[in-house]
């Protein structure tokens, strides 16, 4: 359905969900006051909850409860699945401005972190991916916000973001995750925000960086009457950015809190939560650089450090006259506008039983526009003879020779003339960006409800069924392809072409900087409507030493996806040909449908066996899936097709140990795993600017080491250690070749995959000082490593491996912490990683210019916080 509302089908759907709910509720209330606890059931759960917790002499360190991924809270000793928490101390101590940055702490989840808050790419156990959430779900307190994890240009890290009112973060790597959520085969990352409290609590914190950050948090919990308490956060934040563009680069606040009513005797409870986010950040991604073997900053270019490619000139972008009306885009106000409203029932139908239910209410508005990437720092005068090239024969008379005659202009400078472009910045270079503008507006409804039996010996059985109707009534993404120069925060630039001869104007071949508006292939603007169904079994069991587990979930999707058919228009007003304004894409007023039925099954099965009460060791199997999703067949469904392509299996085999102590605690997991048709689907740049749309199938092998270590060597010092070692490579014979031909095709097989590195890891010392009359002193230290990157499919280029340093203080005094973060403190320039945009499939490693994403520069972040 092609409109901006919900269908009837949807609202209906929504009001009989809602009803159902809450006649649980009353159902619940209803019971729970008439009806008494078994004493005798009581007493049984006394003596397990007994039996199970340490004895004080052994203080195990890594072995949490966790919730994720399990039926009923279980210690990762007694998990057959690889876990790891990070708690709030670690968080504090971490201070990250986003989500990606707090992952680095996750062994075996590797982040491309240096998109500053948000957009980063998440990689979970060598599983490659083109951008994003491909293979992870994202959850806040079990739920995501969007029952899919990737729509374009949608980031969910920036939906979901760590806060003061975050108490732990919970990561469960592949495993039993792919029976309680959907198409996450790589595992899931679970925020599980605060709860109410039986007193008054509460935090407040004020936070500054170098790059004029204000930032405030706060936190409360406390009780209502004598069987319900709340919760609420805030935060806020606004600054320059870590690479200033120009202006004010991230702003934005969450509202967030719950109420949570337990009913008498105990016999279940009802939570009601709501989250509010509105968010802008600024986009962060590679910068042109010199000579790929070494790659160097450009003299006149951008700095390694603070090198940003946007800028105020570059900020807004618009487009008077479309088929579509005026259109304006803004690269500062980029973000999501989101609310969620969540309800979770817990009630005890009778001994041994238990009803669970979570449903999820999301409303979504995200606008994106930002700049990337679309070529490499070119001469320019190269520049000019492609442009006038493609002009024909509008601008054969500015030819002389092997060159065009040509005047460059800065069009936000009130069209200053540049007197002499050959020395531009002392570097007479210049590129092609991309302005990546998007709207998306999502409703969705989802509700996971499931029954569960306690069996004896600490066993238990679940049934569950979750559903999900989610409709974008409205999606579109334009691209429009900027001139601009090569330097920081760099400018536009028009070009007017001029007769050789006479110095005549032949006319401009650019529009406000856009060398391309909406180009065409890149145009998409379309509707869907999915329906998603998935029951699933979950079984667990103690028998002596030996915890059991098997799972299987199964999941029915139907979607139908409304294309708008697009046609090519001429912009221009009477009497202008601009050529930047000729062929640009936009909807011609027909539509085409395709419906789509997928489903796929997922199950798992594990075993741990407990050698003694500190060492543990266990297995697992899994055969796990991700479904296409609409970005994926969003070419088939132009098309008018009804195959939405290969849904990717992933089959993994693992096996791990845990020890925990006092002192020393240990989690290993050697992991390996198949992947079978990846699609790699997106926009790749072309030598002259232009972009193509790529899709392309992939299998892919994995295997490696995940391992986790916390060793507290005196009472005062403690070293965390996360580190991953593993080799991902291409499985299939498949062909890359050089764009211009001039090079043999490649064949990619046994060749390790792009963007991933062999190894990396996270090494955290924290010394706790001597008491002074101040208050209580520790000092952190992080070293982060992270190893060699290939760039390009073909294996021809590389980024070599890095390390980069933190350091911090704390000071606790009384109610009162004083927190002081130096990140990058040696201000390294490491070149992170290569450029997928331009040199994803075959890259030249003796290209003078290249494109590359460098360590964020070094930065200083303060904050002073107050507890009651």
């Amino acid at each position: 359905m092609n409109s901006v509302v919900p269908s009837r089908l949807t609202h209906t759907l929504s009001l009989a969900f809602v009803l159902s709910f809450v006649a649980s509720l009353g159902f619940a209330q209803a019971v729970s006051s008439t009806e008494e606890p078994n004493p005798e059931s009581a007493a049984k759960k006394a003596a397990a909850t007994d039996e199970a917790t340490p004895k004080k002499d052994e203080l195990i360190t890594l072995d949490p409860f966790v919730v994720s991924s399990t039926i009923a809270p279980r210690r990762q000793l007694d998990s057959a699945a690889a876990v790891t928490t990070i708690d709030i101390e670690r968080m504090r101590a971490t201070a990250p401005v986003g989500l990606p940055e707090l992952l680095k702490q996750l062994p075996g989840v590797f982040v491309t972190s240096v998109s500053g808050e948000g957009r980063s790419n998440i990689y979970a156990r060598g599983l490659p991916q083109t951008g994003g959430l491909v293979f992870v779900g994202l959850q806040q307190d079990g739920l995501a916000d969007l029952s899919e994890m990737q729509f374009r240009n949608i980031w969910q890290d920036l939906l979901v973001r760590p806060s003061n009112f975050v108490e732990r973060v919970e990561n469960v790597r592949g495993g039993t995750s792919s029976i309680f959520m959907n198409n996450v085969p790589g595992g899931i990352i679970n925020l599980i925000t605060r709860e109410g409290s039986d007193v008054l609590r509460g935090e407040v914190l004020v936070g500054t960086t170098d790059y004029n950050q204000i930032k405030v948090e706060a936190w409360s919990s406390g009780p209502l009457t004598s069987r319900t308490t709340m919760a609420a956060g805030i935060s806020y934040r606004r600054d320059d950015g870590i690479r200033s563009p120009g202006y004010t680069a991230n702003r934005g606040y969450t509202l967030q809190g719950n109420v949570i009513h337990r009913f008498a005797n105990g016999r279940g409870s009802v939570k009601l939560a709501a989250k509010w986010v509105q968010d802008y950040t600024a986009n962060i991604t590679a910068i042109p650089l010199q000579n790929a073997k070494d790659p160097q900053a450009i003299p006149g270019g951008f700095p390694m450090g603070a090198g940003i490619i946007d800028s105020a000139d570059l900020r807004y972008t618009e487009l008077p006259n479309t088929p579509m009306g005026p259109l304006s885009f803004d690269t500062g106000k980029s973000g999501p506008k989101l609310a969620t409203i969540t309800g979770t029932l817990e009630y005890n139908l009778a001994e041994g039983w238990k009803l669970q239910e979570r449903l999820k209410y999301t409303n979504l508005v995200y606008n994106s526009s930002t700049m990337l990437t679309s070529s490499v720092a070119t001469p320019i005068q190269t520049l000019v003879n492609q442009i006038g090239a493609a002009g024909g024969a509008q601008y054969a008379a500015a030819k002389s020779g092997a060159n065009y005659t040509y005047r460059l202009y800065y069009p936000g400078q009130n069209g200053a003339l540049i007197a002499d472009p050959s020395t531009l910045n002392g570097n007479g270079l210049a590129w092609t960006m991309t302005n990546n503008g998007t709207y998306s507006f999502i409703e969705n409804f989802q509700n996971d409800f499931r029954v569960i039996k306690t069996l004896p010996n600490e066993g238990a059985l679940a049934v569950g069924l979750y559903n999900s109707w989610l409709d974008m009534p409205k999606a579109v993404t334009i691209n429009n392809t900027m001139l601009a120069e090569i330097r920081n925060n760099p400018r536009r630039l028009d070009l007017e072409f001029v007769n050789a001869t006479t110095g005549s104007s032949l006319g401009y071949a650019t529009y406000q900087g856009m060398r391309q508006a909406s180009v065409a292939s890149a145009f998409r603007r379309y509707s869907t409507d999915q329906k998603t169904i998935a029951p699933f079994v979950s079984y667990e069991q103690q028998f002596g030493n030996w915890s059991l587990d098997a799972g299987v979930r199964h999941q029915k999707k139907e979607e139908t996806m409304v294309v708008s058919n697009r046609s090519n228009y001429n912009l221009n007003p009477a009497g202008s040909n601009i050529l930047a304004l000729r062929n640009a894409g936009f909807p011609n007023g027909t539509f085409t449908t395709a419906s789509y039925d997928i489903s796929a099954t997922a199950w798992s099965a594990g075993a741990n066996y407990r050698i003694n009460p500190r060492l543990s060791a266990y297995g697992r199997v899994t055969s796990a899936y991700r479904m296409p999703i609409s970005d994926d067949f969003y070419s088939s469904a132009a098309a008018g097709s009804s195959d939405p392509g290969p849904t990717n299996k992933v089959y993994s085999a693992e096996t791990g140990i845990k020890y925990a102590t006092r002192k020393l605690s240990i989690f290993g997991t050697l992991i390996a795993s198949q992947l079978k048709d990846q699609l790699f689907s997106g926009l790749v740049s072309q030598p002259d600017g232009s972009l193509i749309e790529r899709n392309v199938l992939r299998d892919t092998d994995s295997y490696g080491l995940e391992l986790e270590v916390i060793y507290t060597p005196i009472k005062s010092l403690t070293f965390r250690f996360v580190g991953t070692e593993q080799r991902s490579e291409f499985a299939n014979d498949a062909f890359v070749a050089d764009p211009n031909s001039t090079t043999a095709a490649i064949n990619i097989k046994g060749n390790r995959v792009t963007n991933i590195p062999q190894r990396y890891s996270t090494l955290n010392a924290t010394y706790r000082l001597p008491k002074t009359r101040l208050g209580k002193p520790t000092i952190d230290f992080t070293w982060n490593y992270t190893g060699d990157i290939m760039v390009d499919e073909a294996n021809r280029a590389k980024v070599d491996g890095y390390s980069l340093f933190d350091a911090g203080v704390t000071l606790k005094a009384k109610k009162l912490t004083y927190r002081l973060v130096v990140k990058n403190f040696m201000d390294s320039h490491a070149v992170v990683n290569g450029d997928a945009r331009v040199a994803r499939l075959f890259a030249d490693p003796t290209a003078a210019y290249v494109n590359m994403r460098v360590a964020l520069p070094r930065s200083i972040v303060g904050s002073v916080s107050y507890s009651f």
